[in-house]
């Protein structure tokens, strides 16, 4: 168990994670498009019954089994509405939601459009340190769709995985997985990730 500083130095060093996420370039041309996959409705991994919502309440979503929430500290972002991590303490689940000033018009985006306004949030809040890993993509779950990306930190050497979405109110979403090194612990494996990732997707609601 660690201690309560130790969970303070995690948070910490999670909030710098975060704000120094971002990509080198605004613009996403066509090409950087991967085709859509389709995810199956069934979760790989348990669900617990942990309930995390929006504050409008128009997304929630469920954690996965033995995760829980952990105190939001003043440095980070207020665009964060809640901050989950693992039992192992080496992934966390960070929710956020993006600013949009033309929020009449956000009803139009579609996900492409959706992970452009996901990777200039993380621009604004770095000097191009960090890179995109491979292509943004549309993961499709039923009627439900997400934008989907991948960045590391200049520093990293475990990806952020990230999807983005569009709410019945015109809200942007954003969800992250983010590693976690800093304890001293193995992060893991990126199978382990995207198993676990997939699995938190189906339990969306938005």
């Amino acid at each position: 168990m660690l201690s309560r500083f130790s969970i303070r130095y995690v948070l910490g060093c999670l909030y710098i994670t975060i704000s120094l996420c971002g990509i080198g370039c605004l613009f996403v041309q066509e090409e950087e498009f991967a085709p859509s996959v389709a995810l199956s409705p069934k979760t790989e991994l348990e669900l617990s019954d942990i309930i995390v919502t929006s504050v409008e309440g128009d997304f929630i979503a469920l954690l996965p089994k033995k995760w829980s929430f952990i105190e939001k500290t003043s440095l980070q972002s207020p665009d964060i509405f809640a901050i989950a991590i693992n039992p192992e303490f080496n992934s966390s689940l960070v929710f956020s939601k993006i600013p949009y000033s033309e929020k009449k018009e956000s009803t139009l985006l579609d996900n492409k459009e959706l992970i452009r306004i996901g990777l200039a949030k993380h621009i604004a809040k770095s000097n191009g340190k960090v890179k995109q890993i491979g292509k943004g993509h549309e993961l499709i779950l039923g009627p439900k769709k997400f934008g989907y990306f991948e960045f590391i930190g200049s520093h990293q050497t475990h990806k952020t995985r990230s999807i983005v979405c569009l709410s019945s109110l015109g809200n942007i979403y954003e969800i992250s997985l983010v590693p976690v090194t800093v304890t001293g612990k193995t992060a893991p494996t990126d199978e382990v990730s995207d198993t676990l990732f997939r699995s938190f997707i189906t339990a969306i609601q938005y």
